[in-house]
């Protein structure tokens, strides 16, 4: 277990650099093609590396475009007609909501020609000879709640038949939310498992039980049931209960005893005002339980999962003193005092000041500077392994980079007791 090999992991991520992202480059326009009326311009477009194949063609900007210069008189080979072109621009609307509430998806507008001398939509083919807006386009909302699960925990039982849990939780933007926002189904987060026994020494039988599972029912009364078993020490499960001697556990019970009110729901009022004007506050809000006659309820006639919260974080931006803040800044951990079994760690914490623009002063100010409740400590127990321990950390390899170019790359390795 990772428990035997001590707090101190050798470090399992780091930046990784890479050559730069290809990018297209543009230059300027050219001078219109005619002299006047309407003719084309040119520009230089190139990647910005040599390897040209390492730029996507599809984001690759246009190289030639419509230019249109004062009207020409009616006897110049420029000369488009007598209609006056000038008058009539592309008119675009609003754009339209994003088709999708979160992730990427398309949102589109409509366009219209424009007369703007006689003041009114007239025929899209009066705006034929100019570039035509776009009609759609893409949108990136809010990332999308998935499920994260964690790595699955080692059997509950050394021997025979047990349970292993993980960690499941709806994440949005590395941060955990309402399960309810997740609309895929939840993971399962308990398993059966089985551990091979060692071969018994002496025929010893015992109970041995399973996790309760969920109740049958929601309210008005229902029953959680277990595994009770009679098992040896190898694992091996009998039926003849009389070779365990202790009294049997009760392998039901009952639960959600609460009446059931099905018209009962959450009501809930204002948020109240913030009790900071910035670094972080708290404001609350009444919510309780009540029928749709308006009578109160005790709060488990509700559904709890759905119980809206009652407290939230409010501003949350920082407090600038003459144009700066002040905050504490931790140096690395030591090395442990010891080199096995329990001993101390220490380091340095200093308080920095820091400008609007996010600049630290490197030098450290007075200590009365910075928050004093929240000064992070500078000395631990550490623990590596026991001194008489056989276990040590070992790290795999590391894996690819999360980027193919640039600086905001990582990578990761996995460690192993």
């Amino acid at each position: 277990p990772p428990d035997t090999c001590g707090r101190d992991l050798p470090h399992y991520k780091e930046p990784c650099q890479l050559d730069e992202c290809a990018s297209w480059i543009v230059g300027d326009w050219s001078n219109c093609s005619v002299p006047c009326g309407m003719g084309m311009a040119s520009r230089l477009v190139k990647c910005s590396i040599p390897e040209e194949d390492r730029c996507s063609p599809s984001t690759k900007p246009p190289v030639t475009d419509i230019c249109i210069l004062p009207p020409c008189s009616l006897q110049h080979e420029n000369a488009i007609n007598s209609i006056d072109y000038h008058r009539y621009i592309w008119r675009t609307e609003d754009w339209q909501p994003c088709s999708v509430s979160c992730g990427e998806g398309i949102k589109r507008r409509s366009i219209v020609c424009y007369d703007e001398i006689a003041r009114k939509v007239t025929d899209r083919h009066y705006c034929s000879h100019l570039e035509h807006p776009s009609t759609k386009s893409g949108c990136l909302e809010r990332a999308c709640a998935t499920w994260r699960v964690g790595e699955w925990t080692s059997c509950s039982a050394t021997c025979g038949q047990g349970v292993e849990s993980r960690a499941v939780a709806c994440m949005t933007d590395s941060r955990e939310v309402d399960p309810r926002e997740c609309t895929t189904d939840r993971p399962e987060d308990r398993r059966s498992c089985l551990t091979q026994c060692p071969e018994a020494k002496r025929n010893t039988f015992k109970w041995r039980t399973g996790a309760w599972g969920d109740c049958s029912e929601e309210c008005g009364g229902g029953k959680r049931t277990r595994m009770v078993v009679c098992q040896d020490e190898s694992g091996e499960i009998t039926s003849v209960t009389s070779r365990c001697r202790d009294t049997k556990p009760v392998s039901t019970i009952t639960c959600n005893m609460h009446p059931c009110n099905h018209d009962a729901s959450w009501i809930y009022g204002a948020w109240s005002q913030c009790n900071q004007t910035c670094g972080g506050g708290y404001q609350h809000r009444q919510v309780r339980c009540q029928s749709t006659r308006g009578v109160p309820l005790p709060e488990t006639a509700c559904p709890q999962a759905q119980r809206p919260p009652h407290v939230q974080i409010c501003h949350t931006h920082p407090c600038y003193h003459n144009n700066y803040i002040y905050k504490w800044r931790a140096q690395d951990w030591g090395q442990c005092s010891v080199t096995c079994g329990h001993g101390m760690q220490q380091r340095s914490v200093a308080c920095q000041r820091v400008n609007s623009l996010g600049w630290t002063d490197p030098d450290p100010v007075s200590a009365t500077l910075c928050d004093a409740s929240t000064r992070p400590q500078i000395q631990r127990t550490c623990h590596t392994t026991s001194c008489q321990a056989i276990y040590s950390w070992v790290p795999g390899p590391w894996r690819n980079c999360s980027h193919t170019c640039g600086k905001k790359g990582k990578q990761t390795r996995r460690l192993f007791c």
